[in-house]
């Protein structure tokens, strides 16, 4: 197959999801609101990817940078030190930097520390597992301290997890699965957006039934706007890609339970946006997120 073909099957598709999303229910997006970031060190070796992504997110809006550490016991002061020297080191960049101040030691847990700090950001970038090498958890945990965060805010949450050689990589590329629609659907493909300025959102749409194999790539596409929500979103995701000039791409995967949206998110260096509501623990959105943020390598920002 010549690079032309592979063109022109893009062009067809990318025209046939907006005929296909035409008379779709209209979805407005937000525009996320990023004025100040909350970034939760740890100690452990996840913490340089999860500074870079944080410092990357503060440079592109302009963000002011809150450095936090959460740890509940005495505060040594090889702590105080550690967190002294990353602010040091990203106000060298030009970044807007804070710490935020450690309530008394005997007051609050990790994760009371963390929620009362977030209520005053809009982000927070965090490691998953919490205080704990990936190398020593991986996917077999996200912790119990990420676990109990995301189930008590309301608050975006970017979870980071392998640590990457290149963290900048993922902010190129973002992941979005389109089914289920979710009340914070349209929030998430906001977030989309945003972390792929100039580069790429692939949108995953979950057909329930194996695509006919006589089906063209733009027949597959259609097939799976089944809902006038899903197609809104996907119409309102394209118009603001192409006035940003962010590439958008609609994939098509069977529905056999989690295996296509954790194998699309392992695929390359990128970041997953999973919308997540209500973020409830035994709902079925909550556990679907927190099963791929166990299966995943990319950091999973949730909605």
């Amino acid at each position: 197959m010549s690079d032309s073909d592979v063109d022109d099957r893009d062009i067809r598709s990318t025209i046939d999801a907006f005929e296909a999303a035409r008379t779709a229910r209209q979805t407005r997006l937000p525009q996320p609101t990023v004025q100040r970031i909350l970034l939760v060190l740890d100690g452990s070796n996840q913490d340089g990817t999860a500074e870079a992504f944080a410092r990357a997110l503060a440079q592109r809006s302009s963000a002011e940078l809150q450095l936090h550490w959460a740890y509940p016991g005495p505060l040594q002061q090889k702590r105080q030190d550690y967190v002294g020297q990353k602010a040091t080191a990203l106000e060298e960049t030009g970044i807007s930097v804070s710490l935020v101040q450690r309530p008394p030691e005997e007051s609050r847990n990790a994760v009371d520390q963390i929620l009362a700090a977030l209520a005053a950001a809009d982000l927070a970038v965090i490691c998953a597992p919490y205080q704990e090498d990936f190398e020593e958890l991986g996917q077999e945990s996200v912790g119990s301290t990420l676990d109990m965060l995301l189930g008590r805010t309301q608050q975006p949450v970017l979870a980071v997890r392998e640590p990457k050689l290149e963290p900048e990589n993922c902010l190129r590329r973002a992941l979005l699965p389109l089914t289920p629609i979710l009340q914070s659907s349209s929030a998430a493909a906001a977030w989309a957006l945003f972390l792929a300025q100039d580069g790429e959102v692939e949108l995953l749409a979950i057909s329930p039934e194996e695509p006919d194999a006589e089906e063209s790539a733009p027949q597959k596409v259609i097939a799976s706007l089944r809902s006038p929500e899903e197609a809104g979103l996907v119409a309102a995701i394209q118009r603001r890609a192409a006035e940003t000039n962010i590439d958008c791409r609609v994939d098509v995967q069977r529905n056999e339970g989690l295996d296509p949206l954790a194998a699309a998110a392992n695929r390359q260096d990128q970041v997953v946006v999973i919308p997540c509501s209500p973020r409830q623990h035994g709902q079925a959105a909550y556990l679907r997120m927190l099963a791929l943020l166990r299966v995943s390598r990319n950091p999973l920002l949730v909605i």
